[in-house]
């Protein structure tokens, strides 16, 4: 269950999610940089940026090798993929390589980013 309540911002309403024993704050909808205080020790500390970066190479490969797969799947398959229904299926997942892409050029740049911003403190 979600409550959503007022915050110090009225353009930004504040969200808390309310669990079986205690409420608490959602995550803000960036990307986090700091390990959550629910790790104990290692809560509070930076975010190793070849933690961030590993997964992140590993899901573009995947899925650009999985949408040309199915890219060739598809147009080399029969003709009646494209006059059916099975087009609303199929025609999403064609995507899959200029997802891959994106994601692996903002997985490119984000050690980049992180560095120029420890660099400047």
């Amino acid at each position: 269950m979600v409550i959503v309540t007022g915050d110090s911002e009225p353009s930004r309403p504040r969200m808390d999610v309310v669990t079986r024993n205690s409420p608490q704050r959602a995550p803000p909808l960036t990307c986090r940089e700091r390990l959550p205080a629910w790790l104990g020790p290692l809560g509070g500390r930076r975010l190793p940026i070849t933690l961030a970066t590993i997964p992140a190479t590993i899901v573009p490969l995947a899925l650009f090798t999985g949408g040309i797969g199915l890219m060739r799947t598809v147009f080399a398959g029969p003709a009646e993929v494209f006059a059916d229904s099975w087009w609303a299926t199929i025609g999403p997942t064609l995507l899959f390589p200029v997802w891959a892409v994106a994601l692996g050029w903002a997985t490119f740049a984000y050690p980049q980013r992180r560095q120029a911003a420890e660099s400047r403190g």
